[in-house]
């Protein structure tokens, strides 16, 4: 849905709210992609966490979506937010972009139907996923494998109704060989649930808000996080995944996400100045290299 990189917040609540930049999408593969995602998380963000929702789930959920165009008021102030950014890019048009995003909504919910009405009878789990990985080309429930198969994950995490449930549902979803079509979906909503500012603060215990759900991101993509004496734990096996290369498509939704934060005028700390430069100090730690 929702380009061009200029200052945006995303990232505890509240300054998570804030949008300064949204992606230009030329097709509904776009609208549905990862910087889209993460500009429906920032501007549905609190109906999103209500519901204890991915931008994903969201997309391929015709119930979901039919909740979501019910709340009027909600629905206009979003999409008026996001064509109203993207009108600030050269030859770009306030009015032309909001048909623009109207007319993928009304796709994205057209086909979100068809899946529906063709997973009627099929069943669901894994039978369902095995099923559209093995369908020949165009032979997949709606025609369209990717968008079926991620429907059909998003049925699994219909009844988890928290972060840590969610990411349980994926890691036991997630293949032990390299399967790429699976495994792409489920990095796609991993990166979902981690851009999520209510879900790492479940995931880390904390209630703290600013820089330091930044640095336990960064130690989940670049540290080593031990795994328990009673064998894996869903941090582990995660920061297992970031460093096997095997979650690309989540490690650039964690990035973009500190990127926006460390963007916004908000503080990182709520303390001391030290406080604030301990915490820039270990974000910077693991974001600057030699090569930049």
């Amino acid at each position: 849905m929702p380009a061009s990189r200029t200052p945006a917040s995303a990232g505890a609540p509240g300054p998570a709210g804030t949008l300064d930049e949204a992606v230009l999408c030329q097709t509904l593969a776009d609208h549905h992609g990862g910087p889209a995602r993460t500009v429906i998380g920032i501007v549905l963000r609190p109906h999103l966490d209500s519901l204890v929702l991915t931008p994903t789930e969201l997309i391929h959920s015709s119930r979901h979506l039919k909740a979501l165009q019910a709340k009027a008021t909600l629905m206009e102030a979003a999409l008026g937010r996001v064509a109203t950014v993207q009108a600030r890019l050269p030859g770009q048009d306030a009015k032309a972009r909001r048909r623009a995003l109207d007319n993928a909504l009304s796709e994205t919910v057209a086909k979100a139907r068809a899946a529906q009405l063709a997973f009627t009878g099929l069943g669901r789990g894994r039978a369902l996923i095995d099923s559209i990985l093995r369908s020949a080309p165009g032979k997949s429930p709606t025609g369209d494998a990717g968008f079926d198969l991620r429907a059909a994950v998003c049925l699994e995490l219909e009844e988890c109704r928290t972060w840590a449930l969610k990411l349980d549902a994926l890691i036991q979803l997630f293949p032990a060989e390299r399967q790429d079509a699976l495994s792409a979906v489920l990095d796609e909503v991993i990166g979902d649930v981690l851009a999520s500012p209510a879900a790492t603060q479940e995931l880390f215990g904390s209630t703290s808000a600013g820089g330091s759900p930044l640095v336990g991101l960064c130690d989940l993509l670049f540290g080593r996080v031990p795994m328990e004496v009673f064998g894996p734990n869903r941090l582990g096996v995660l920061n297992g995944l970031f460093r096997q290369g095997r979650l690309p498509a989540a490690r650039d939704m964690v990035l973009e996400r500190i990127r926006r934060q460390l963007r916004a005028p908000q503080t990182l700390g709520r303390g001391t100045a030290e406080q604030e430069a301990d915490l820039l100090r270990a974000l910077m730690g693991h974001l600057l290299t030699p090569a930049g």
